[in-house]
């Protein structure tokens, strides 16, 4: 069953955990000393978060630049036609329902409440713990002054 047919539109609201830094306009500001991490290490798993970002730009009508970061494999998109794919909704049909975090190297540390976003991408920063992206996402969806803000946005979460 395709994601879409259970999920009604206009009362859902998709939150997608990508990456700090997977663009190419966002890899200049990744610090140098782990710029080797995300070229190398964490190139497949970037991939799939490009693809994932690409197809939840089209849900919600955000552009993307495609000339800077054209669209992955379709070992990562699934079809050359997933626009038109049976059950995939229109463009921009989940319009003000979307949030993209990105966050920094995510590691297993404490909570702590005291980290940074920006909707820029050239914000610094090294890690972010899980627990604080979760306290992010818990206050952007539960909040809905948050919410208005945060829709439609890609929101970079570092310490």
């Amino acid at each position: 069953m395709n994601l879409f047919h259970v999920l009604p539109p206009n009362k859902t609201k998709l939150v997608v955990i990508s990456s700090k830094g997977i663009t190419a306009a966002a890899h200049k500001s990744i610090p140098i000393m782990i710029k080797p991490v995300y070229g190398f290490a964490l190139e497949k798993p970037h991939k799939d978060k490009i693809g994932a970002e690409i197809i939840t730009s089209y849900l919600a009508g955000m552009p993307w630049d495609y000339s800077q970061d054209p669209e992955p494999s379709l070992s990562v998109m699934g079809s050359e036609t997933w626009r038109t794919d049976e059950g995939m909704p229109k463009e921009g049909e989940w319009k003000d329902q979307v949030v993209v975090i990105r966050p920094a190297l995510l590691t297993d540390g404490e909570f702590t409440g005291k980290y940074r976003t920006s909707y820029d991408e050239s914000l610094g920063g090294y890690t972010i713990s899980r627990k604080d992206v979760a306290d992010l996402i818990y206050e952007t969806t539960s909040k809905e002054e948050k919410w208005q803000e945060a829709k439609n946005q890609r929101i970079v979460v570092v310490y």
